[in-house]
């Protein structure tokens, strides 16, 4: 049988379908507290409140100013940097997100050069950012200027500012600011303009943004998509190669054995193993050669890059390169079961998503959202124009309440692309990882063994946080 190369791709492409459907986005940011409120903080400075709020929260922003938070996370005050006490500070709190707004950043904002997320308060005291020990941030430089060599500029300025890594698809720089590193690196990046009322980027920087902490997002679903017919046809997959970007794979699962031609780690993690089991649970759903929990593409090769650490969660920076590997490994698809939510402005990893995109034949599958059913709650990078992003249906092929929707923010255009079963799919799961802990003390004792003869690694689910006990041994979400 003449076998065509697009045609075999389309069988890979289904499974990441399948992949991104099933895994979808499980949190989001707490509020802080009803409706909505505008106030305006006056220009005091440390020396004068300095005692007051020891033992408080605090949040410091790019520009070095530090916001102090109520044990509810609500703000009480901000203590502008030094030389900064004249700025005039916005504090914003809309659909349960705090903004606090220096005056002098206003514009930046508004022209796109800086990422509304540095100033979302909400956002940034969250535990996972709090654990990094600073503000992270990726820095776009000009298409024209040399990233290395503004990224020796930036990272001595003073202070202490870690230069994380190049991310070369979108001429970039990953930071880690620390406390205290604020006020040098805004007037790095920025500079007086009209006579000193306003700043503006300075040459060469294009864009400032949050490198956001991105989640991994989580049978019956392979007949219901019709993939037994694609195999009768002789498309199950075989030549191509399926590029998973999440927390590892377990290459020692029986369903998964030899499957798992390269891996790397792109995370803070010690290694690659999959001490999580999300990345396992979507390897095999992706070309699992399981009996009879079989992939949507069982021939095809997988590549692991691990961009998502122990704990489900990874940097954008992470995620990008993570990305370019999968793309310089030759990965015919990408799949990226894993997001956050969009804010309405183009992120750094749906810039990387489009620049590579254009740049090679991969085809970038990712996960629509789990933040429905309100409209326009899709999740990035699935917004950006050339992701395949894919929502969740049920086994009667009803939208999963659950599952994202569009439009997309920015300017409507119509998301997700496609639909794919997402509820109660069935595959492997990594022995001694978080996720399959979880389903294995959510099982009663009298339970029958799950399906795999040996360390009982096949579980059930859409979400692996939140697993409840079956008749069958699998955890059901």
């Amino acid at each position: 049988m003449t076998r065509h190369p697009a045609r075999v791709r389309t069988v890979a492409v289904a499974a990441c379908v399948a992949v991104a459907a099933a895994m979808t986005p499980a949190t989001r940011a707490s509020a802080h507290g009803p409706g909505s409120r505008d106030s305006t903080v006056g220009g005091r400075t440390s020396a004068d409140t300095g005692g007051a709020f020891g033992g408080s929260d605090t949040v410091t922003l790019i520009t070095g100013d530090r916001v102090i938070l109520d044990a509810g996370r609500g703000v009480t005050a901000v203590l502008p940097a030094a030389g900064r006490e004249r700025v005039p500070i916005q504090v914003l709190t809309s659909q349960g997100h705090t903004h606090v707004f220096p005056e002098d950043a206003v514009p930046l904002i508004a022209d796109g050069t800086l990422d509304k997320r540095l100033f979302d308060i909400t956002e940034l005291s969250r535990a996972e950012y709090r654990d990094l020990g600073g503000l992270p941030v990726i820095v776009r430089y000009d298409a024209a200027a040399d990233a290395s060599a503004y990224a020796e500029r930036v990272s001595s300025s003073p202070g202490a500012v870690e230069s994380r890594r190049l991310l070369e698809s979108i001429n970039a720089e990953a930071l880690l600011v620390e406390d205290g590193a604020g006020p040098a690196l805004w007037k790095t990046l920025t500079e007086p303009a009209d006579g000193g009322r306003r700043r503006t980027a300075s040459p060469g920087v294009t864009s400032v943004a949050l490198d956001a902490i991105m989640k991994g997002t989580l049978v019956d679903s392979v007949p219901q998509i019709r993939a037994p017919q694609a195999w009768e046809a002789g498309y199950d997959g075989t030549g191509t190669t399926i590029a998973i970007l999440d927390t590892g794979v377990d290459d020692t699962h029986p369903d998964l054995a030899g499957k798992v031609v390269a891996s790397r780690n792109f995370s803070p993690s010690p290694d690659d193993r999959d001490r999580n089991g999300h990345g396992t649970h979507v390897a095999a759903i992706a070309a699992s050669s399981g009996d009879p929990y079989t992939g949507v593409a069982p021939g095809a090769r997988l590549l692991s890059g691990k961009v998502l650490d122990d704990s489900g969660n990874g940097l954008e920076s992470d995620v990008i390169e993570g990305m370019e590997w999968a793309v310089t490994q030759g990965a015919d698809v990408i799949n990226m079961s894993l997001g956050a939510p969009d804010t309405g402005t183009i992120s750094p990893v749906e810039a990387a998503l489009d620049a590579l995109s254009a740049s090679s034949d991969s085809l970038f599958v990712v996960a629509a959202g789990n933040y429905g059913p309100t409209s326009g709650v899709l999740g990035t990078p699935g917004v950006a124009d050339a992701a395949l992003s894919v929502g969740a249906v049920t086994v009667r092929d009803a939208v999963d309440p659950n599952s994202s929707v569009g439009p997309r923010l920015r300017d409507g255009a119509i998301k997700p692309d496609v639909t794919a079963p997402g509820i109660d799919v069935a595959a492997a799961g990594a022995a001694g990882s978080a996720v399959w802990e979880r389903v294995r003390r959510s099982t009663t004792p009298t339970s029958p063994s799950p399906v795999r003869p040996w360390p009982p690694r096949t579980w059930r689910g859409r979400r692996p946080s939140s697993p409840r006990p079956t008749r069958t041994g699998r955890a059901r979400s």
